[in-house]
């Protein structure tokens, strides 16, 4: 009744204010900021590439075809890769990336965000022109959070702003960066982190094991309707 907490059961409950005030953006926490995505991030573009550079290689770009519709990784839209690339345009897995073209009708990839997972077939992965990474000024704010924040209905409504083309749809670099969001402290960023990443890391193990499964299955199956 009187608005204040007599009790915080939740971990990290201290970090929270109870107080919201005025903004921008509206009501937010008290001791929270407005600011650009640019304030704390930077995306970084990726590498251009000719047909005549998709060769058989242990280096794959990380393109386009790497987005599900509506956001998410595809294990399978990586291409191998002989051409030449800068370090900072090779992405880890774990590191989040944004598509910057679409050609969907519906505008189901451009902006939309996904994190890498590691690939058995590929040692190194390289972002392709298609592709921005995105890379943390602060440790703080974790690859889940970017991931999360990217992915919301308000983030997309807002980078269509930048949007433009008819058959094949571009974003712009820096309508992504410009974008402006209440940011919490570094203190509730690393909290969030503590309890995001782990929990992104088990999702990124699953997958691969739930890859690796499949290879057996597949390898198996026939093996067992043969029976050999």
């Amino acid at each position: 009744g009187t608005g204040e907490f007599e009790t915080r059961p939740y971990p990290y409950a201290d970090l929270f204010p109870d107080r919201l005030v005025d903004s921008e953006l509206g009501e937010i926490p008290e001791g929270w900021e407005v600011k650009a995505l640019s304030d704390v991030a930077d995306v970084v573009k990726g590498r251009s590439y000719s047909s005549d550079e998709l060769q058989p290689s242990k280096v794959a770009l990380v393109t386009l075809k790497s987005f599900n519709r509506g956001g998410g990784y595809r294990v399978d839209g990586l291409k191998s890769f002989i051409g030449e690339y800068k370090p900072e345009q090779v992405t880890q897995p774990g590191e989040v990336i944004i598509s910057f073209t679409d050609v969907t009708q519906a505008a189901e990839v451009i902006g939309r965000p996904a994190i890498v997972l590691s690939s058995s077939d590929y040692d190194i992965l390289v972002a392709s022109l298609d592709v921005g990474i995105f890379r943390s000024k602060q440790k703080a704010f974790s690859a889940p959070f970017f991931y999360c924040l990217l992915g919301t209905q308000d983030f997309t409504d807002y980078i269509l702003g930048y949007v433009n083309g008819t058959t094949v749809l571009h974003l712009d670099k820096q309508g992504i960066l410009s974008y402006r969001f209440a940011c919490p402290p570094t203190s509730v960023a690393q909290a969030y982190g503590d309890v995001a990443v782990p929990a992104f890391a088990r999702i990124e193990a699953n997958e691969a094991k739930s890859r690796t499964l499949a290879t057996l299955r597949d390898t198996l199956l026939p093996k067992l309707i043969s029976g050999e």
